[in-house]
């Protein structure tokens, strides 16, 4: 006699219950964590600093390793980028006891490049290697300019060939 049978009260409560948790598992909230953004945009050289970032919040596991706000820019960066690995220098191109010099470049000198300085000295040219340390804004009348890290010993020459105009810059690869 079937319709004596108990009713499949148990089943039904474990469906229902089955079906819960799996709408609970889709809505739950996804883990989060701050990571840095670019809020503008940067030129490779430039420092990192709070005033070029801002923090979002982001699914864990989105971005690669967390990375410390600190260091250079080895690259142009556009604003609204993640802060990666691949676009920090922890430490400044800036070798030590160096200094830098802001020099008339070449168009298409890329930041960390080596560069040779070329200072007309009238019995013979002296030639003082350099780096490029940061490309600065390109100006139309003078052409592009970068500051350009040279040892400290030739930085007197480099300034007076400088000011009278006999400084040329010769770019090489690093």
């Amino acid at each position: 006699m079937f319709w004596l049978a108990r009713p499949p009260y148990l089943r039904r409560t474990l469906a229902v219950l089955i079906l819960v948790m799996a709408v609970g598992w889709e809505l739950r909230p996804t883990p989060t964590e701050l990571r840095a953004y670019l809020a503008r945009d940067v030129t490779a050289g430039e420092e990192v600093n709070d005033e070029v970032l801002h923090w979002r919040r982001v699914p864990i596991g989105i971005l690669p390793e967390h990375v410390s706000p600190s260091g250079i820019f080895l690259v142009d960066v556009n604003r609204g980028m993640p802060l990666v690995p691949s676009v920090l220098a922890e430490a400044s191109p800036l070798p030590e006891g160096w200094w830098s010099l802001e020099v008339p470049i070449p168009e298409g000198t890329a930041a960390g490049v080596d560069v040779r300085l070329v200072v007309d000295v009238r019995s013979a040219p002296k030639i003082i290697p350099g780096i490029v340390v940061r490309l600065l804004e390109a100006n139309s009348i003078d052409g592009a300019r970068a500051l350009v890290a040279i040892p400290e010993a030739e930085v007197g020459a480099a300034a007076a060939a400088l000011a009278d105009g006999s400084l040329r810059t010769l770019v090489g690869s690093r």
